[in-house]
């Protein structure tokens, strides 16, 4: 993916065209309507985090057969408590895709080596700091036994505790660190510029954070919310591609050069935000042994 100076500008189109609207309008009627008509929510109302839902999924979502349709795809009505759980567990999906991590904080790979806070010459020697005994505290030596009773600190945590040594908690294995192989790969692929400004020295930035899966604990938030995907995605997508995203053998499995992205800093900052988005407007198959063209 990159930037191409020979393509003609294209003047962006309205983001919801005004027939499209009407269309999605009427189908968020509809469902309040079928929600409404059963006993259980005589008063039920569509909030804004659903009526934003009924906006911007595709709207295969809605239609017959859709993740969030009225009906299956045999025309049957979809249960309603089913669709009012789609409705929530969407709006779960988002807010857990946009709530980073941690380690979501940085890039992938910036390229650049960070400096250290303080500069230092080697040269020069430091003072170093008097250590004093802490008042009341014997300054002899004391000898820990080899025995079983001081067990080695492993890798990892244990759930509810931040001491690796408490036995009585649950193992947690450390997490996935950043493959910077793959990084190297998707900034080479981009030819290392913003993919949008054509700018130099970009950030490496994850499409699905890299927070989705890089630990048994963060793999399984993901694994709570991510089959609501399918109201997006579709269920073809779901079925060939969910496996790259959720796989409890392999952590960390989306930490690829295909779902990374070369932006500046500034667009990193904005894309973390959701300040804007892509769209996959086509792309063109390779010959045998070829890379993909792409076109957001």
């Amino acid at each position: 993916m990159s930037l191409n100076p020979a393509d003609v500008f294209q003047e962006p189109g309205p983001l919801l065209p005004l027939r499209e609207a009407e269309i999605r309008r009427d189908f968020a009627i509809q469902i309040e309507a079928a929600i409404r008509a059963k006993p259980m929510y005589p008063h039920f109302r569509l909030n804004a985090g659903h009526v934003a839902t009924i906006l911007h999924v595709p709207i295969f979502a809605l239609k017959k057969g859709g993740y969030l349709s009225l009906q299956d795809s045999g025309g049957k009505p979809n249960d309603v408590d089913t669709l009012l759980a789609r409705l929530k567990g969407t709006l779960d999906l988002v807010d857990h895709f946009l709530r980073p991590g941690p380690e979501d904080n940085k890039a992938a790979d910036n390229g650049r080596t960070e400096p250290s806070l303080t500069s230092h010459n080697p040269d020069t020697p430091r003072k170093r700091r008097k250590q004093l005994p802490a008042p009341h505290t014997p300054t002899t030596k004391t000898h820990q036994s080899s025995d079983l009773s001081s067990p080695r600190a492993r890798k990892g945590t244990r759930k509810g505790s931040n001491k690796s040594d408490d036995l009585d908690a649950e193992y947690q294995p450390t997490g996935k660190t950043r493959n910077k192989t793959q990084s190297r790969n998707c900034r080479i692929r981009d030819n290392s510029a913003c993919v949008l400004m054509g700018t130099s020295d970009p950030q490496v930035c994850h499409i699905v954070p890299f927070s989705s899966n890089n630990n048994y604990e963060n793999l399984r938030k993901t694994s709570a919310v991510f089959a609501h995907a399918k109201a997006f995605l579709g269920e073809e997508w779901m079925r060939q591609f969910e496996p790259l995203i959720q796989n409890a053998r392999i952590l960390a499995s989306s930490d690829k050069a295909w779902n990374m992205i070369c932006l500046n800093i500034q667009m990193h900052t904005w894309w973390a935000k959701a300040r804007f988005g892509f769209k996959c407007l086509g792309y063109d198959n390779p010959p045998e042994g070829g890379e993909s063209v792409v076109t957001l």
